[in-house]
């Protein structure tokens, strides 16, 4: 793999939950696009689910997306 699609924005999140995908699973997932070299990561919550919220979620497996992608 060349190397990891830069992160630029890691927001802070409970310490209960976690982020479902990394820099690096995403950007080996995305090497060989002819983008590749412009890309950047930016992880933060989209939701105002509280941790307990989130885990009724989960635990009723409603689906919740883990990755949007924006072109500018």
């Amino acid at each position: 793999m060349s190397e990891m699609i830069p992160t630029v924005l890691k927001s802070q999140i409970s310490k209960e939950l976690s982020f479902p995908l990394g820099a690096m699973k995403i950007s080996e997932a995305l090497e060989g696009v002819p983008q590749y070299s412009c890309l950047t990561l930016a992880f933060y919550p989209h939701w105002d689910q509280t941790p307990s919220q989130t885990r009724r979620l989960l635990v009723r497996l409603v689906e919740e997306g883990v990755l949007s992608c924006e072109y500018a």
